[in-house]
């Protein structure tokens, strides 16, 4: 069907029969740029179009698709009558201008889509470690997509870019522009840009309006389920950055997923507005909780949106009744590990782990500022409480003069852990980000920070999750049960998150040379734009804004 305005002329093309309720039905169209374009529409062979063109400066505004779009199977239709069947419907459009040799001239085409079907699903593996990963996914319903509410055609889409395409071009060149402008080096803007991507080539953004991100995507087949807590510990400082209704859409879905009893779900299904956990073979995730509390009051610090926390609040309020009731083994008030239970999900952590204590002290940090806001006076006062005997226990009982431990089951048998893990202050990373001041000794996470350089960052190779000095190369994980390493393991969204702290805490040129050695690596790789982890295309990395937040001091 051609269109045309002023300024512009195009055609848009779907396939008549076809179920509108299938997740391919849908129309595409083409649009060019100037009201003296022309068209072709619904050629069907190459000779006889290229005869055409042989003898016509332009195409004469052809429409040769008339009955083209039959219901009727094996009904031939068309000039092009081969045994095979072959429908072919070709369409065209430009504009004629003569050039002289050597010259060239500028002319902008837009292409555009209207797909209205987005299914959601449910895994329907079975519960429990005996379910098979790969068993599939159940359609339930058709979501529909967000631009839905604005657009109900190709040409809707067409129409609006055209005639708004300078508003919008110029909108995002200034972005573009202004971010390139920074003083800061240029492999830097380049690594933080990057992820971008991400944003699009992962997610799903409902006609509702709940945005999440999949953990991870490869040609095949995506990886794990929407908008994981863990993952978007670290992804999602790009989001509330940029896309503030976005995020918190994300974590609205969260709350309406979470137990009764205070626990929290660890990813969306792909149905992401039903209230349904979506992960499979995630058990006993003790880290689930305080990822929760972070995103949801670090949301609420950077948004000021009272209404969102009063929302809010009752959620934050049982987790942390779920995890003095039942994630704390030695009735200190304090979330204990008890082996693989946490986002590193395949090397144990036992008793009080850093990883761990640090989110939780955020955690407790920020219920204390909320509880404030939301004049919670019980709350307040047991969160100060808590923080204030949480920050002693981990002076004391992972602190080793150099860096915090891995973990140190005090009150049990497994003793202490002397791993360096690149991401035992991640807590204090968040609570940079919410203005709220620091969690332990400012010189002690400077002298941690230091040591995890020292143990697990090379600048040729990038920085390990985690290395423990009696194995200066690498952990020997072959001579361990575990089935897979991410001890020695570099995981882009921990790099960029550790580099934004090392930035946070004054060590600008030291987090620079992490970025450096990222941006090198991928480089090298030919994987740019796809960072792997669990799957590419991975959540974690779009922690990389959170660089410019250290620069900026927000």
């Amino acid at each position: 069907e051609p269109h045309g305005g002023p300024g512009y002329r195009g055609y848009t093309m779907t396939c008549g029969g076809m179920d509108p309720a299938h997740s391919s039905a849908g129309e595409m169209g083409m649009f060019s740029l100037s009201d003296k374009s022309s068209y072709y529409l619904g050629w069907e062979h190459k000779h006889p179009y290229y005869e055409k063109m042989l003898v016509s400066e332009r195409f004469e505004d052809m429409n040769d698709t008339g009955g083209r779009n039959m219901e009727v199977e094996g009904r031939m239709v068309g000039r092009s009558q081969g045994r095979d069947k072959d429908q072919r419907c070709f369409s065209s459009i430009g504009v004629d201008h003569e050039l002289q040799p050597g010259g060239s001239f500028e002319h902008s085409f837009l292409l555009c889509w209207y797909f209205p079907n987005s299914f959601g699903g449910v895994d329907e593996t079975a519960p429990g470690p005996e379910g098979d990963y790969d068993t599939g996914i159940r359609i339930t319903r058709n979501l529909v997509h967000y631009y839905n509410n604005h657009f109900g055609s190709a040409r809707d889409v067409g129409v609006y870019l055209a005639e708004n395409l300078q508003d919008l071009s110029g909108r995002t060149r200034s972005f573009h522009r202004d971010f390139f402008r920074s003083s800061l080096p240029v492999y830097v803007l380049n690594q933080v840009n990057s992820h971008f991507n991400t944003l699009i080539t992962s997610s799903v953004f409902t006609k509702k309006g709940t945005f999440a991100i999949r953990e991870g995507m490869t040609p095949e087949k995506p990886w794990g389920p929407f908008g994981t807590i863990d993952v978007s510990l670290y992804g999602s400082a790009s989001i509330i950055a940029l896309f503030p209704e976005l995020q918190k859409s994300l974590m609205h879905a969260h709350r309406l997923i979470q137990t009764a009893e205070g626990e929290i779900h660890h990813g969306l299904q792909a149905d992401v507005d039903m209230e349904h956990d979506g992960t499979w073979g995630v058990f006993d995730r003790v880290d689930l909780v305080p990822n929760y509390i972070q995103l949801v009051l670090r949301d609420y610090f950077w948004t000021g949106d009272r209404d969102y926390l009063e929302t809010m609040w009752p959620s934050v309020r049982r987790g942390i009744a779920y995890i003095l009731s039942e994630r704390d083994a030695d009735g200190d008030r304090m979330p204990d590990m008890e082996g693989i239970m946490c986002s590193y999900d395949n090397f144990p952590m036992y008793g009080l782990a850093s990883y761990l204590q640090s989110q939780w002290l955020a955690a407790m940090a920020s219920v204390e500022r909320a509880a404030e806001v939301m004049g919670d006076r019980e709350m307040r006062q047991m969160a100060g409480r808590i923080l204030s005997e949480g920050t002693r226990l981990m002076e004391e009982k992972l602190w080793n003069g150099r860096y915090y431990l891995l973990s140190n089951d005090y009150n049990g048998s497994r003793g202490m852990d002397e791993g360096v893990l690149a991401d035992q202050l991640v807590g204090q990373w968040m609570a940079h980000q919410g203005g709220l001041g620091y969690l332990v000794d400012p010189e002690h996470v400077r002298s941690a920070l230091s040591s995890v350089l020292e143990y697990s960052y090379r600048e040729d190779f990038g920085l390990r999750n985690c290395s423990w000095p009696a194995h200066p190369e690498l952990y020997p994980i072959h001579e361990t049960d575990l089935w897979v390493d991410q001890a020695n393991t570099c995981w882009t969204g921990v790099e960029l998150a550790f580099a934004s702290l090392l930035i946070y805490e004054g060590m600008v040129e030291e987090g620079e040379r992490v970025i450096r050695t990222v941006d090198d690596r991928y480089r090298r790789a030919g994987l740019y734009w796809d960072h792997q982890e669990f799957g590419g295309h991975y959540y974690r990395p779009l922690a990389a804004w959170s660089i410019l937040h250290a620069y900026l001091g927000l």
